[in-house]
């Protein structure tokens, strides 16, 4: 029994694959290959990502709220039930995720943290032999820029209102998630040098240009009776860099979780109207000591993790220059515009019925997903 663990990295097409994955589970099982699905209550949630399994881990319990015990129960009866050879588990969270950089007080902390993850991740998975770890890395700069951009518009979803409070608070925080040598030794340490694959993430290196086809080809999985057409999901989308700019200063008023997703919502729909996508500038001075981390850990990736053609190094192009405070202003008083349309006041409602459905009665929650689901699969077929 084999196992395939595809850690991320978040930002490198994780949501594509995992799309492909979930949307192909029929056709995948004709291969001999599991990629789960969890049931609440007899019902299938349709589960695209495994971010929640890799949580649980920790004794961390998201949507939707079932314990490591639940979830590898089930898995390991599916496995058995249906008598597959491969099981592919897919979740950005394993790679990162629990332990949260924010809840440690230290490097050696949560690297503790981290390495007990993953013994217990290959505990849970005692039934099977072999292990096959995929992951895609991008270059330090460019998951630090992407990473501060996604926290600031998500900011007041957090538990910890105040994780991103400028660019040097949010790089001192996040060191241990650049440090790309250490966290694959972990990996190492605990499944074994010959089961880590590392690539790079660069699209001109990728099987065929595309991430799916290049996860697909590396795990050994055949493409003939696959789907390649559906759509992957757009929430990991970017804003471009004004409206990232908009969003520190919109974070400054706390507001109601619905509100605030709605207010993500609008913010995404004007930034994809946007001819050119401009992305975030890091701080100049946060750049510096960046190149420093990156030096010495990429070059212990690069010696131990990847073949010689396929270096990981940081991009010798610089940033974008800083947006200027005109443009941020007319982003500013164009999302206020949109904001107090009547769709957004219909989006909160049905924001805080989702919500309370989800907290509070999540079997019918499910239920509705899964139907949902169906109906929006049916419409993309006919």
């Amino acid at each position: 029994m084999k196992a395939i663990l595809h850690i991320g990295q978040s930002k490198t097409g994780t949501s594509a694959i995992q799309t492909f994955l979930a949307e192909n589970r029929s056709a995948l099982l004709k291969q001999g290959v599991l990629y789960p699905d969890i049931t609440v209550g007899g019902v299938y949630l349709e589960m695209v990502q495994h971010n929640s399994i890799a949580d649980s881990l920790t004794g961390r319990k998201v949507y939707p709220y079932l314990s490591a015990d639940a979830y590898f129960k089930q898995i390991r009866n599916a496995v058995h039930a249906r008598g597959v050879e491969c099981l592919v588990l897919s979740a950005e969270h394993f790679f990162g995720g629990e332990p949260r950089v924010w809840n440690v007080t230290d490097e050696t902390v949560y690297f503790d943290a981290y390495r007990k993850k993953l013994a217990e991740l290959k505990l849970r998975l005692n039934f099977c032999d072999t292990f096959q770890i995929i992951l895609y890395l991008r270059n330090q700069q460019d998951w630090l820029s992407s990473s501060v951009a996604h926290t600031i518009r998500f900011q007041l979803l957090h538990d910890h209102k105040n994780v991103y409070q400028n660019d040097r608070q949010y790089f001192e925080m996040v060191r241990p998630l650049l440090r790309y040598g250490k966290l694959l030794d972990c990996w190492s340490e605990t499944f074994g040098p010959e089961a880590i694959q590392v690539a790079c993430y660069n699209r001109e290196n990728l099987h065929n240009a595309d991430a799916t086809q290049d996860f697909i080809k590396r795990a050994g999985i055949h493409p003939n009776g696959m789907d390649f057409s559906i759509p992957a999901s757009e929430t990991n989308l970017s804003l471009s860099a004004e409206f990232v700019e908009v969003k520190k200063i919109l974070n400054q008023d706390i507001k109601h979780k619905d509100v605030e997703r709605a207010t993500i919502a609008c913010l995404d729909s004007l930034s994809t109207r946007r001819s050119k996508n401009r992305r975030y500038s890091l701080d100049p001075a946060v750049l510096v000591d960046l190149a420093e981390i990156a030096k010495r850990e990429n070059a212990h990736v690069n010696a131990r993790y990847l073949s010689r053609g396929q270096e990981l190094n940081l991009p010798r192009t610089p940033q974008e220059p800083k947006i200027p405070e005109e443009d941020i202003q007319h982003a500013l008083a164009e999302f206020h515009s949109a904001f107090a349309k009547p769709k957004y006041r219909r989006l909160i409602w049905k924001l805080r019925t989702k919500s309370f459905l989800r907290n509070k009665v999540t079997p019918l929650h499910t239920v509705l997903r899964r139907i949902k689901h169906v109906v929006r699969k049916g419409r993309a077929r006919a």
